[in-house]
Order: C-alpha cells, then structure tokens, then sequence
C-alpha cells in the first residue's frame, strides 16, 4: 500500500491530532468525495467503506462504537476462551489497584500496529512488544498476557477454570496447544487437509476436516449444565 494506509486495519492513533478532536478526525478520514445515490445514506455508506479495528456508527438516536477486537475463530470454545481474554485483560488494565489513577498506561501505537503487523506475518516465531513496551519472545508474551487476563477475570468474578472438563481451565485447554507449537487452526486445518486428500477425494478431505470445528452435544454440555 505505500505511504497510504489503506481504509482497513490498523489504526492511526489512540485520540484525534488535537486533544477533544477526535471526531472531526474521524470524519477527515472517511471519504471526502464519496457521493451516493441517496444523498441520506451517504455518512452510512462512506462509514461502511472505511473498515478500520474501531468505527463509530449513528442510529437514530445514538452514536455507537463497533469494536472488532478479534476475528471469528474456527470453534465456538475457541471464541469463546478469545472473548473471555478479551474481557478479563481490559479489566486487568483498567484495575486502578494494580495500576493506580487511570489504569495501565497504554503502549505506544506504533508499537501495537508493529506487533499486528509481526503476528499477521510470522505468527509466534517472531519477537513482540510487551505491554511495558519492550521486546521478548512472542510466545513468553502471550503467556504473560494470558495471566493478566487470568488476573482481570478474577476482579469481575468470571469463573474460567471450571468452563471446560478436566483440571486445564478454559485458556489452557484451548490455547496452550497453539501457544507451545506456534500454529495456528488454520495450519493445523491446511496440515490435516493435506495428509488426507492422499487417500480421500478432496470435497470428502476438506468435509472431514471442517467436521472437526462443528458444534457437537458434547461441546455445549458443560456450559448448559
């Protein structure tokens, strides 16, 4: 994309180019010359056009924030142990306790875009930023992070470790695996296709892995009961 951020991804900054400035910047960003054909729908349309991880959107009576933390995963227990990350780590940096007034600083927005940037491209074989800024082994991130949000479920009572069967809680059971091995579902999916399109045609290989990441009686059982 050159110099040009693409309208997707990233973003520029925490707050606007001035302090209290933050919406006009947004509004800077969506397209200056988009015109649609119903002059009433062009803010709704210019906003759909720039997919970025934070949009504001307007209903009739109220602005609203969509926030797209992390992309759809493979598995429901696999959303569902990213969502409680999600939920557990911001509680953990907004813990004033831990962090004192305001909570925990943020890291610097270059180095959150640079740690996207590395994750996207060489997954955990690479370094990332920490969250006091400084440089170690993607995987000893990741499990650092892991425990705040551990600490963070903890403050808002969330109970984890009996979400799943047996004495792993919920990140342990579905993310250690990825974590020590560095791979993702999709290597696994591409490794497991491959190994099985050798002896099955490849409608039936690629319907015998995807069978793996359906939603079985027994993979809701411990949450309904």
């Amino acid at each position: 994309f050159g110099e040009e951020a693409p309208r997707a991804g990233k973003m520029e900054s925490y707050i606007g180019k001035e302090d209290g400035h933050d919406i006009e910047d947004y509004f800077e960003r969506l397209d200056p010359i988009y015109v649609a054909p119903d002059p009433d729908s062009a803010l709704d349309q210019a906003i759909d056009n720039n997919w970025k991880d934070i949009n504001i959107k307007f209903t009739d009576d109220a602005a609203l924030v969509e926030l797209r933390p992390f992309s759809v995963q493979p598995s429901v227990r696999e959303d569902l142990a990213l969502s409680a990350f999600m939920m557990g780590r911001i509680a953990y940096a907004q813990d004033e306790d831990i962090h004192g007034p305001g909570g925990e600083e943020l890291m610097a927005i270059k180095k959150v875009n640079r740690n996207r940037y590395t994750a996207m491209h060489n997954g955990l074989d690479e370094n990332l930023y920490d969250s006091s800024g400084n440089q170690r082994q993607a995987k000893e991130v990741v499990k650092e992070e892991l425990e705040y949000a551990r600490q963070g479920l903890d403050r808002l009572g969330v109970d984890y470790e009996s979400f799943v069967d047996g004495d792993d809680d919920l990140f342990e059971a579905v993310l250690d695996e990825r974590i020590e091995t560095g791979s993702t579902p999709g290597d696994q999916s591409a490794e497991s296709y491959n190994e099985r399109r050798q002896y099955m045609p490849d409608e039936e290989a690629l319907a015998n892995v995807m069978d793996q990441y359906k939603v079985h009686e027994s993979d809701t059982a411990q949450s309904t009961s």
